[in-house]
């Protein structure tokens, strides 16, 4: 993951997250980096729609706290 210079999330990750969630129909999605554990916890609040996180790995815990345990890079999308 890449970090433009106002501090949005770019890259092959980043860009393959907005384009399934623009196909999911939503529109104005913003990325932001958040600290590691701090991604499920903000998906559980709904803080955050969708997070994502290249170095999570699937455990039977996070399993049951989150409905998709499919994480794929360090940032979190919201659509308001």
């Amino acid at each position: 993951m890449l970090l433009k210079s106002d501090g949005t999330p770019s890259g092959t990750g980043p860009d393959i997250d907005r384009a399934i969630l623009q196909s999911l129909g939503l529109k104005d999605i913003t990325a932001k980096v958040m600290d590691y554990g701090a991604m499920i916890p903000s998906v559980q609040t709904k803080k955050v729609l969708f997070g994502s996180g290249g170095a999570l790995n699937i455990t039977a815990q996070r399993c049951e706290a989150v409905l998709s345990p499919t994480l794929q890079s360090v940032q979190a999308l919201h659509s308001w």
